[in-house]
């Protein structure tokens, strides 16, 4: 089963923005299950003489070789006009997303799955809340510049979305832990309602 995904960013004429997204392609990469899958880096507007081709442009190539199931993943933090009117309107009147559908466009037949604006995961909540957590901190101790602590900035959401699954679900702390890494690799609180955490887990695991 072919998929192809299609990542799309507003555009920028800048080679910096271009080489940034490139950068968050190839360390997402590291974190997707499937590894065979080819994905493509696409603008909704093309600007300046950066060769990042337009969506729709990817979007035919790929239809023309064959492939019928195509993820189009929105690098947009909320449902604006590019999102509504550029992008899910060219598929359909009402905004689905996170679901697969089947779609007419340019007279070919797929299968199209179109993910949320960032704005709607729990991780990037978590992200921005600990971003002016630490802002407070840092003014609270009087530092002016600090090294960003990576594994603090998990520590901390891992430590939050414990808070969230204490109060949604009663199951053991072990499972709530790995619940809460599922919830804040994935950015998605919802996970945690279909995480099954076999009692022989840890047993496979050591075999």
């Amino acid at each position: 089963m072919k998929v192809s995904i299609i990542v799309i960013a507003h555009g920028s004429s800048s080679i910096e923005v271009y080489r940034d997204l490139k950068n968050v392609i190839e360390s997402m990469k590291m974190f997707i299950i499937e590894q065979d899958l080819e994905i493509h880096l696409a603008y909704n507007e093309k600007v300046g003489n950066v060769s990042v081709p337009h969506w729709e442009e990817v979007l035919e190539k790929v239809l023309e070789r064959g492939v019928t199931n195509i993820v189009m993943v929105l690098l947009f933090i909320a449902k604006g006009k590019h999102v509504v009117r550029d992008i899910v309107g060219k598929f359909m009147d009402n905004l689905v997303f996170d679901q697969w559908m089947k779609v007419v466009w340019k007279g070919y037949t797929f299968n199209l799955y179109i993910t949320s604006p960032i704005s709607s995961t729990t991780l990037f909540k978590l992200m921005i809340a600990n971003s002016i957590n630490r802002s407070i901190s840092m003014l609270k101790q009087n530092v002016l510049s600090v090294e960003k602590n990576v594994s603090g900035i998990e520590t901390e959401s891992l430590k939050r979305i414990n808070l969230l699954l204490n109060a949604i679900i009663e199951t053991s702390d072990f499972e709530k832990m790995v619940m809460a890494r599922v919830v804040f690799a994935s950015g998605n609180l919802d996970l945690a309602y279909h995480t099954y955490i076999h009692p022989r887990f840890l047993d496979v695991a050591r075999e």
